[in-house]
């Protein structure tokens, strides 16, 4: 049972706050789609992590065991509900990460960095290419990008929804199939 509304809109609505909220929620959403229901509410700043780790830790009644994964799993870094999904396709792997890593070099950062491979990792939203600039300039953009990053290198995989939301195998394949090239290069150069 959901908590008590705990406060009252100016319109007279009664309300949860935002951490009740996320709580609630987690007990009937799937998994993911709690912890992208957390991380949006970090993302855009209506509670801070500490605040809501907090509330999260402190449920105590059905559905504590999905809450308490999603308190463990959400994080303020992830940029959208993509960004969410790919990481914690990343967590299921067993991957060591670092989330929004600058290149160095640059003045850019990735997604995602897999520095035990040298692999970065994108996740291209349509919301990434409606912003400020034209579409013309995003897609120039995104294209240097890449070139500066593989021109030193390193592996640049591309995701986008169908891949980490619709159908997560071509994402886990894609990076799999990426991190045995890797491998089996050390083994060469070994």
């Amino acid at each position: 049972m959901p908590e008590t509304p705990t406060f009252t809109t100016g319109a007279g609505i009664l309300c949860t706050d935002i951490a009740t909220t996320v709580a609630d929620s987690a007990t009937v959403l799937s998994f993911q789609e709690a912890v992208v229901l957390a991380d949006s509410a970090l993302r855009q700043k209506l509670i801070t992590e500490t605040e809501l780790k907090e509330k999260l830790l402190g449920f105590s009644r059905r559905g504590r065991r999905k809450v308490l994964r999603v308190a463990d799993s959400m994080s303020s870094s992830s940029e959208s509900a993509g960004e969410t999904l790919t990481r914690l396709i990343l967590d299921d792997m067993g991957v060591s990460y670092i989330e929004q890593y600058w290149v160095p070099g640059y003045n850019f950062r990735v997604d995602f960095y897999l520095p035990d491979f040298g692999i970065y990792i994108e996740f291209d939203g349509a919301g990434k290419y409606k912003e400020s600039q034209s579409f013309e300039s995003s897609i120039l953009q995104e294209k240097w990008r890449e070139d500066d990053i593989t021109a030193n290198g390193k592996i640049l995989i591309r995701t986008r929804w169908e891949q980490v939301f619709k159908n997560p195998a071509i994402f886990r394949g894609k990076l799999a199939q990426r991190i045995r090239e890797v491998q089996r290069q050390k083994l060469v150069a070994a």
